[in-house]
């Protein structure tokens, strides 16, 4: 079986291979050893409450609802009452899509941490999903930037010589194969290269967004900026998030240690046209630096379920998740789902 390709740069949704034809606990899934993620039904009452920044918090014991309670350190909500409501809402008005055909919703959605790494997670999952209040419980499944293949079969064609009104002056730009093999040149003359108003959330291992080929892009949070240093001013949850976020180290410093999310960005929003390095899909767009994955590489399902809620409650349009696994996780289809 192909591993899944999950590559989002013009729509915000996920493309996956089926996973039927494996077994939930085959040697190629990887997951934390010592989390999972669970589903209750939404009619469940977990007594949850939700401060000003949308983090809920709930009065009921739920290792103990779940009948483990000895070997639960401690629960959390996954996700920010803003995007429960917007789930909700879509399963209500039965808003369909192809792809996920009857989408859950992200309403009490818990990130379990166990006490031990040593846990035996198939057999506690094999336990919960007999659960009558139970929806799903699945690992939190690990994801890889470099976890995926590309047909052999398609074909790269060699660099067009082209006519094209827009010709970019950058000094890489006649190296980039992937323009012809695209067609946005075609892009560029018929529509333009971009206006700046849209935002594309990079969820990688961080962007260098420092790099001169695309400083003069990355997004911009203007009121932390303009606030207070050490103070949360516009209010969203994270304390001076300028540039994005950084959900590994947790702090306000998104900057890439692998490269693969630089790589990622300039390949979308490299500034065109400026005499340096390459030109980018799109030559003026904001990029969202938001960083899901570590050094090596390797990010999960909850911490990436985290960068998704941050993109699209601060004005992401646009996501790219450039990356892959065997696993494919109810939470986050569930997610990436919810407009």
């Amino acid at each position: 079986m192909k591993k899944t390709l999950l590559s989002i740069l013009f729509a915000c949704f996920i493309t996956t291979v089926s996973a039927q034809d494996k077994k939930p606990f085959d040697d190629n899934f990887k997951y934390v050893p010592s989390k999972i993620i669970v589903k209750l039904k939404d009619n469940v009452d977990t007594k949850t409450t939700y401060n000003a920044k949308g983090k809920g918090i709930s009065k009921v014991n739920i290792g103990q609802l779940l009948g483990i309670e000895s070997k639960v350190k401690s629960t959390t909500i996954l996700f920010t009452e803003k995007a429960i409501l917007k789930s909700v809402a879509r399963k209500k008005q039965k808003r369909t899509d192809y792809r996920v055909p009857n989408p859950g919703t992200l309403k009490n959605i818990f990130l379990v941490d166990l006490n031990s790494k040593t846990e035996n997670i198939q057999e506690i999952l094999a336990t919960l999903n007999k659960n009558e209040k139970v929806e799903y419980a699945e690992p939190d499944f690990n994801y890889d930037v470099n976890d995926f293949t590309i047909d052999s079969e398609i074909i790269y064609p060699k660099k067009e010589t082209t006519n094209n009104a827009v010709t970019p002056n950058d000094p890489l730009y006649s190296e980039q194969t992937n323009i012809a093999a695209v067609k946005i040149d075609k892009v560029w003359d018929a529509y333009g290269t971009g206006d700046g108003s849209q935002t594309i959330a990079i969820l990688d291992t961080g962007i260098d967004y420092t790099h001169p080929d695309l400083a003069e892009n990355i997004w911009i949070n203007e009121a932390e900026l303009n606030g207070v240093e050490g103070f949360d001013d516009d209010g969203n949850g994270y304390i001076d998030d300028i540039r994005g976020w950084d959900f590994i180290n947790v702090d306000n410093a998104p900057l890439d240690d692998n490269m693969h999310g630089t790589h990622v960005a300039g390949i979308a929003g490299a500034v065109g046209g400026n005499g340096i390095g390459i030109a980018g899909a799109v030559w003026n767009v904001k990029l969202m630096p938001i960083k899901v994955f570590q050094s090596n590489g390797v990010g999960n399902a909850s911490t990436i379920a985290e960068g998704v809620t941050y993109a699209s409650e601060n004005g992401a349009t646009i996501l790219n998740m450039s990356f892959g696994s065997y696993a494919e996780s109810f939470t986050q289809v569930s997610q990436v789902t919810t407009p």
